[in-house]
């Protein structure tokens, strides 16, 4: 199965939803019962008599975000690619030009979205210089490194336990004692990795926003 989200930063966007996508008939059947409570969805009998398999959830977004995500499909090809590639392009050839900096390697680069322009450089020291260089000119990158959303070790809620549930659950038992537990220090080479990784998100409007971000490219390189 793929999965992909529509919220408001991906290349297809409906303001938020997703979807699955399988060749395998039994998959979609239960991806189709489990968003929607588990309804079995038979067209023969009404709505809210229908029987269930199993327990699912409420995973359904609205029709009105289909609408729109469908018609953004249709512009994927000729128009969000194309445009994501070409900033894309313009600013990594900025990039390029600095002996210090690496790319990650791109296995498919004819069917790589563009979304974001990733890369590395030596140290996390030169990597936070470099980031700060581009923020103080007014178009900073994302430091995964510091990132409190998409980072592990910025996870408090998960490396703290903290839950909503009375007994603590998943992370106690009902009996208070510990069911699960993580350490902040327990991926150290992702960790050095992403000390040295900075990104900049990709959209199909940029042109008043590239002249800027090569600018700061430009000063950037100066501190390091």
């Amino acid at each position: 199965m793929g999965c992909f989200s529509f919220d408001a930063v991906k290349t297809v966007t409906a303001g938020e939803g997703g979807m699955v996508i399988t060749h395998d008939r039994d998959l979609y059947t239960k991806a189709a019962e489990y968003h929607d409570h588990g309804h079995d969805h038979n067209p023969k009998v009404p709505r809210g008599l229908e029987k269930r398999s199993f327990i699912g959830m409420n995973y359904r977004m609205s029709e009105l975000q289909g609408a729109v995500a469908l018609a953004q499909f249709r512009k994927l090809e000729s128009v969000i690619l194309p445009a994501q590639r070409k900033n894309k392009a313009r600013i990594k050839e900025a990039l390029a030009k600095i002996d210090q900096i690496a790319f990650r390697d791109i296995p498919d680069p004819e069917g790589e979205t563009a979304t974001f322009l990733t890369f590395f450089l030596p140290t996390a020291q030169k990597t936070r210089a470099f980031n700060k260089a581009m923020a103080e000119a007014g178009a900073g990158a994302i430091y995964w490194h510091e990132n409190y959303w998409h980072y592990y070790e910025q996870w408090e809620h998960l490396l703290e336990g903290k839950s909503l549930m009375r007994t603590g659950y998943p992370f106690k038992t009902e009996s208070g004692q510990v069911r699960r537990s993580y350490a902040k220090d327990a991926l150290p080479k992702t960790a050095e990795i992403l000390s040295r990784t900075l990104s900049i998100a990709i959209n199909i409007h940029m042109d008043q926003q590239i002249p800027k971000i090569l600018s700061a490219i430009e000063k950037a390189a100066k501190a390091i």
